[in-house]
């Protein structure tokens, strides 16, 4: 798992959950990564404070490895990442209805009472968002690793 400081080009800060540098590039190549607060897919990494590593005279101990190479600790972290997106999954489902494809077109009807007002969770362009966001209609754009790969387009 990486994450990266995320700045859109309206200069709004959020962090961005990767599997790999790869995903990253390909989402940002592919116009998949956008803004979550205003959806513009005009997005860059930001600088991240960096670590130094002071050199003391003091003999440090090293983290203890598995057979793998991966510290127990790294390990625990990679399962609880795992076990917190299982839940999250889990939440967005349990609590909200997939509309799928439908999902910009369900969420006017929903704004404009001619549909039951209730969660729900789809897929829409970037045009679609646009689109809502200039009817006044909020939504939040999902990482894809929040969405298990079957359920994708």
């Amino acid at each position: 798992m990486v994450i990266y400081d995320l700045v859109c080009e309206s200069n709004h800060d959020f962090e961005g959950w990767f599997k790999s540098q790869e995903e990253y590039l390909q989402q940002q190549t592919t116009g998949l990564l956008v803004c979550p607060i205003c959806s513009s897919n005009e997005v860059r990494k930001k600088p991240s404070p960096i670590y130094v590593n002071v050199r003391s005279n003091r003999q440090t101990s090293q983290p203890a490895t598995t057979e793998q190479g991966a510290s127990p600790a790294s390990s625990a972290t990679a399962k609880m990442d795992a076990k917190l997106m299982k839940h999250i999954r889990e939440f967005i489902e349990n609590n909200s209805e997939n509309v799928g494809v439908r999902f910009a077109e369900e969420a006017k009807k929903i704004h404009y009472g001619e549909a039951e007002q209730r969660n729900i969770h789809g897929h829409a362009s970037r045009e679609e968002i646009a689109e809502l966001k200039e009817n006044g209609i909020d939504t939040v754009t999902l990482p894809s690793f929040l969405v298990e790969k079957e359920k994708l387009n």
